[in-house]
């Protein structure tokens, strides 16, 4: 019986033996698996980040884009936008020069031109108050195109435009801001 049970022993610790292998070689496979996938993880992210910072700059610069390409057409519209209304103002100028304003106007010029030699265009209709107002070193001629004022030209070669259409150009700036203002208010 002693040989049975050296057999039996010899087995049992054959057996755990074969148990502490196998736990040993599972455990060292989990452990190789566990480090090959950090591994590959560090790689993956590794070699993944270059092209990752690429895309996200080509997707930056698309948006930056389309923000540019938006903002102009805004901007393009308002600008549309602000050219019909000086238009359309400019439009109703000629209508607003009654004889009053039309008087002052060309006084306003005659005033600047410091008694000077030249010439004073105004419209037919402002005639009597270019005449009234002119001194003589100023000679009157009638022009239809100057329908919202007096242009006075000076033998110097300066120019006096004392005409709406001037003080819409002068002002023209602050206008446009408070047109703005306005739609933006809308």
């Amino acid at each position: 019986m002693a040989l049975a049970e050296l057999l039996t022993a010899l087995e049992r610790d054959t057996e755990a033996e074969i148990r502490a292998i196998l736990a040993a070689g599972t455990a060292d496979a989990a452990r190789i698996d566990e480090d090959s996938a950090r591994t590959r993880a560090a790689r993956i992210a590794s070699d993944a980040a270059p092209a990752i910072a690429d895309r996200r700059a080509a997707d930056e610069a698309r948006v930056a884009e389309a923000g540019h390409e938006t903002r102009a057409v805004v901007l393009a519209a308002r600008a549309a936008m602000l050219a019909r209304i000086r238009e359309a103002v400019r439009a109703e100028l000629p209508a607003l020069v009654d004889a009053r304003l039309g008087a002052a106007l060309i006084a306003a010029a005659v005033g600047c031109a410091g008694g000077e030699v030249g010439v004073l265009r105004c419209a037919p209709a402002l005639a009597d108050a270019a005449r009234a107002a002119a001194p003589a070193t100023l000679r009157i001629e009638l022009d239809a195109a100057v329908a919202t004022g007096a242009i006075i030209e000076l033998a110097s070669g300066t120019q006096i435009s004392a005409t709406l259409e001037a003080f819409l150009d002068r002002e023209w700036p602050q206008l446009a801001c408070e047109a703005l203002a306005l739609e933006r208010a809308r």
